[in-house]
């Protein structure tokens, strides 16, 4: 038998009406198309995160991840779809039980300190009393946040508060984690102590939902991602098979001509070559990207057609590459 999901996402859809619906007697016989909009910003998105598993949700802003965790969290109410939290319909109470969210741009109380916000979350998802102010310094610690425990949070800086946010969610041992960005606003050192510290509730048991739009912070910590492109979803993969897609290899060429042969460049194309703009100071070279699992062909080709080779390195993909990847397919 399989194991239950910690969440299951299946078409989900969710469509904004933004503008003006009802009649109004004053603008009778005027065109008020252009303030009656329709955004759709998620588009038949399903995917699932299994038991102990960290799953990202890759994607660029405004390409529907948030809408995506506010609907799994009924925060908001998708047009379509369904969501289930640990085998429950999202729509009942008891699924939350156990789910801790961090929003993208968490707002506490600015005159609380991190420990006084701490003790009100966790009177909110039932930590006794007597263990509130225990577990709270404990979070606090886990995020290095002990030395600032009773500062008043309006004098802390934006990467504070997202500690202090992610130890909010950490309280009561969640079992299942669902983080909108909550690595921004971190400072290299911050973002690593917090990789640790989410791989540590992978092993204590914990799944978690992680969106980002930063592709060194997933790779290191998902086993599998998604990533959304304009509110669908584009890939569903392990981790792993990421490596392979954001490594390309660049080559320099020095056709004899100036130019390669329609025959060459198909040939190349047929690799997955994509040309790139010559550079003022490259007069007379051709650079093509291809992926790295083309390396081998595209050097046979080069030395069968005795092309002259200046240069070839390797290169690692940035995630708005990735993008602009997918819209090329899309428009091909």
């Amino acid at each position: 038998m399989m194991p239950t999901p910690a969440l299951s996402i299946r078409e989900l859809h969710k469509t904004f009406h933004l503008g003006l619906f009802a009649p109004i007697p004053w603008a009778r016989g005027l065109r008020l198309g252009a303030l009656n909009r329709v955004v759709e910003a998620v588009r038949g998105v399903s995917f699932e995160v299994g038991p102990g598993e960290i799953f990202g949700l890759l994607g660029a802003n405004g390409a529907g991840k948030s809408t995506t965790i506010k609907s799994a969290m009924g925060l908001i109410c998708p047009s379509a779809g369904e969501v289930e939290l640990n085998g429950l319909s999202a729509h009942e109470p008891a699924a939350r039980v156990g789910v801790a969210y961090l929003p993208e741009n968490p707002v506490f109380y600015d005159e609380l300190s991190p420990l006084e916000t701490l003790e009100l979350f966790g009177a909110l998802c039932g930590v006794p009393a007597r263990d509130r102010r225990r577990e709270a310094r404990e979070q606090l610690g886990r995020v290095g946040m002990s030395h600032a425990e009773s500062r008043p949070l309006r004098l802390l800086s934006k990467g504070m508060h997202q500690r202090v946010g992610i130890a909010q969610a950490l309280l009561n041992q969640p079992k299942l984690l669902i983080l909108d960005e909550p690595l921004s606003g971190l400072d290299p050192v911050g973002r690593r102590a917090m990789r640790e510290l989410l791989l540590e509730e992978r092993e204590r048991g914990a799944s978690v939902l992680l969106s980002s739009h930063i592709l060194p912070d997933m790779e290191a910590l998902c086993d599998r991602f998604g990533m959304i492109h304009q509110g669908q979803l584009k890939r569903l993969a392990e981790m792993s098979s990421l490596a392979r897609e954001v490594e390309e290899f660049e080559l320099s060429l020095a056709p004899p001509e100036g130019a390669l042969s329609s025959a060459q460049l198909s040939e190349l194309e047929a690799l997955g070559a994509q040309l790139k703009p010559r550079q003022p100071t490259r007069e007379g070279l051709v650079e093509l990207s291809l992926p790295i699992s083309a390396r081998a062909q595209a050097l046979e080709l080069v030395v069968r057609h005795e092309l002259p080779l200046r240069d070839l390195r390797e290169r690692r993909l940035s995630l708005d590459d990735l993008f602009e990847r997918i819209a090329r397919e899309e428009r091909s």
